[in-house]
């Protein structure tokens, strides 16, 4: 059954099927009702509906009068959709609006809630998904969350090295991830150009366009620290100066510094206090080896040799010893002389001392050569042969790898009261041969 023309102005007008049921009512507003589905076929090689008027054009689906959803061409603002402008097709649904591909399975949504769209997943928990969520959620608010068993984002940059990723805030760019010679880097144009290159097995500082930027950058500032750093290799620095040293703690300018070719030198508030010259020597308040009238410290030399340049003379103690409780028990002052421990208010129980002639003569000086570099010494003692004697003046061996010494010094008393003996003696003959020679 075909229609070829129902004439306006009929209230309505009624279509029957084969079973002489109404299948298509034509109401008096030009409108249509269908009593059952709607199939459009024509030609094998063609087959459409369409819908043409000169205002509202569109396609309503209702629930009986209530509105479900829509597709509209707007032919005004604001048409199907508040905001749709003329010409827009508004699409519209009063809840989530759902696309599927290869049959009914859900690939797509937009969330009737949110607005937000929806791909992979049903979920709007993606971004705090353990494994159960896996999809992308774009929200209106302009969040974007993934979640995935495997790598979430690929971002790929073709053909020329230059930036893959760029923040900004506030519309003004404030970092970048990019690519360059094949390698990444992350950089920031804020307050400095500044960033990190990963160059094979080197990281180092490059600028926001991926190029090296030597001596420039810091690690870390005065209130912002690393706290550990862990190495398996080389720390490499510049040289420094004392003011400005290179290795520092807390204080910026204690520290060490390198000022010239194997020279490592330490600095105090921005002074140097000591160094390593470069021939392996320590010298501590001296810059160079040598000596100095105003140029004092000490020189340790790597052959074991110490020199000490004191700023003092006289009796005024240029080194000093001092035992575990903290007496002074030796010094030598500015001249040199080698002073030791001999203050009445260290001491107890003092007496004349005994008779000293008879040790003496068991004292046994010897002439003999050292085995070590077959020096040959006149006068001296053997430390075994001296402590049958005077044991206080020995200091013997009390492990295998020491040697017995002999402490000089403790026979000079010794050597005094002899002296003092033969001189009483010697005074005392002269009176008798005086006497005699009186008679």
């Amino acid at each position: 059954m075909a229609l070829t023309k129902v004439s306006r102005g009929l209230l309505s007008t009624g279509i029957v099927d084969n079973s002489n049921a109404t299948a298509i009512t034509l109401n008096a507003d030009e409108s249509s009702t269908f009593a059952g589905p709607i199939a459009v076929t024509g030609l094998a090689t063609a087959s459409e509906m369409t819908v043409s008027d000169t205002d509202d054009i569109r396609l309503r689906f209702l629930n009986g009068t209530t509105f479900k959803a829509g597709l509209q061409v707007a032919t005004s603002t604001g048409d199907m959709i508040a905001g749709s402008a003329v010409d827009d097709l508004a699409v519209r649904s009063q809840a989530n609006m759902l696309f599927a591909t290869g049959g009914n399975t859900e690939r797509m949504r937009i969330d009737g809630a949110t607005g937000g769209l929806l791909v992979g997943t049903t979920s709007l928990a993606v971004s705090t998904s353990t494994g159960s969520v896996t999809g992308a959620v774009i929200n209106t608010t302009g969040l974007f969350e993934a979640a995935k068993t495997g790598t979430v984002m690929e971002l790929n940059r073709l053909t020329a090295d230059g930036t893959i990723l760029n923040f900004r805030k506030d519309g003004t760019s404030v970092g970048s991830i990019g690519t360059v010679s094949n390698g990444l880097f992350i950089a920031s144009p804020v307050s400095s150009d500044s960033g990190l290159r990963f160059s094979g097995s080197t990281i180092h500082p490059c600028t926001t366009a991926g190029a090296p930027r030597d001596a420039a950058i810091s690690l870390g500032y005065a209130s912002g620290k690393f706290k550990d750093l862990y190495l398996s290799g080389f720390v490499r620095a510049g040289a420094g100066t004392a003011a400005d040293p290179v290795l520092t703690g807390s204080d910026g300018n204690t520290g060490f510094f390198f000022p010239s070719g194997g020279v490592t030198a330490f600095t105090q508030n921005g002074v140097e206090r000591g160094r390593f010259d470069a021939s392996g020597n320590f010298l501590l308040g001296k810059t160079a080896t040598g000596s100095g009238s105003t140029d004092h410290g000490h020189v340790l030399y790597i052959s074991g040799v110490y020199y000490q340049y004191a700023s003092i003379a006289g009796n005024s103690d240029a080194w000093r010893l001092y035992d575990g409780s903290g007496t002074q028990r030796a010094a030598i002052d500015g001249d040199g002389d080698y002073h030791d421990l001999s203050d009445a208010r260290y001491k107890e129980n003092i007496v004349d001392a005994p008779s000293v002639l008879a040790t003496i003569g068991d004292i046994q000086v010897r002439s003999f050569t050292w085995r070590e570099d077959g020096r040959q010494q006149t006068y001296g003692f053997v430390a075994q042969e001296l402590n049958e004697v005077v044991p206080e003046a020995v200091r013997p061996a009390e492990e295998e790898d020491q040697v017995w010494m002999v402490k000089h010094a403790k026979l000079v008393p010794l050597l005094t009261k002899a002296i003092q003996e033969q001189q009483a003696t010697i005074e005392a003959l002269t009176q008798r041969i005086q006497t005699l020679e009186n008679n």
